[in-house]
C-alpha cells in the first residue's frame, strides 16, 4: 500500500493520510455450521405464525445440527484495489502514533 501524509496541526503531529494499493485474496475454507435446540418452523416471513412443534419433530426433529461446506459456489481467488482515508497522530518522536481509520474500501 502507498500512503500519502499532510500535517494539519500540533507541527505536524497531526496528519491525514490517504493510502490505496493492491489486494490478493486466496479462500483456504468457506464452512458454516448451524446448530438449533429449539426448532420453529413458521408459515409467515415475520415469524408470527407458528407451526406447532408436535406437527414439526416427526419430520424435522427437535434441533438442526449441520454443516454447510460452500466452498465450490464460491471464487476461489480475489484481485482488486484498496483504500482508506484517516487522521494519525504521533505520540512520541520516534513515530509511535495513533491511527483512525474514517472509509477503508476493498
Amino acid at each position: 500500500m502507498l500512503k500519502f501524509r499532510y500535517p494539519l496541526a500540533m507541527q505536524g503531529r497531526m496528519k491525514l493520510f490517504v493510502q490505496a494499493g493492491p489486494f490478493l485474496g486466496f479462500m483456504v475454507s468457506a464452512k458454516q455450521s448451524a446448530r438449533s435446540e429449539n426448532l420453529g418452523v413458521y408459515l409467515d416471513p415475520l415469524g408470527s405464525l407458528e407451526i406447532p412443534p408436535s406437527l414439526v419433530r416427526p419430520f424435522f426433529g427437535s434441533g438442526i445440527d449441520t454443516v454447510i461446506d460452500a466452498k465450490d459456489d464460491l471464487h476461489k481467488f480475489n484481485v482488486g484495489l484498496q483504500g482508506g482515508i484517516g487522521i494519525s497522530f504521533n505520540i512520541t518522536e520516534n513515530g509511535v502514533s495513533l491511527l483512525k481509520e474514517a472509509l477503508t474500501t476493498g
